[in-house]
């Protein structure tokens, strides 16, 4: 377990920034945890709502896709990827959570 904390640390710093939407410092911490565990799906998930919040929807598409090829049971990349083929399917997930940042994420009234 001990060898997961650098990964889980880049990758909690990466979602964090994500939230702040400092998307610079998210796709350095994404692109560092990807480096770590590249059979992990989180960090290609993350690095796709980057591309998203970057209006680069093919890209995030390509790293969803990515993700899943590495890690076909991670969940949310499955419903992140489904989710972009439809308009108003509901918010992006980064991890086990709404993604706030999300550009698809319907407004609260």
């Amino acid at each position: 377990m001990s060898e997961d904390l650098p990964y889980e640390g880049l990758l909690a710093r990466a979602r964090t920034a994500l939230r702040g939407t400092d998307l610079e410092l998210a796709e350095r911490c994404g692109r560092d945890a990807l480096m770590c565990k590249p059979e992990r799906g989180d960090a290609y998930n993350v690095l796709a709502l980057v591309r998203l919040m970057q209006h680069e929807r093919a890209r995030a598409k390509a790293l969803l896709r990515a993700g899943l090829a590495v890690d076909p049971s991670a969940s949310s990349l499955q419903l992140n990827l489904g989710r972009l083929g439809r308009i108003g399917a509901g918010p992006l997930l980064l991890g086990d959570e709404v993604c706030e940042a999300s550009p698809y994420r319907k407004p609260q009234p």
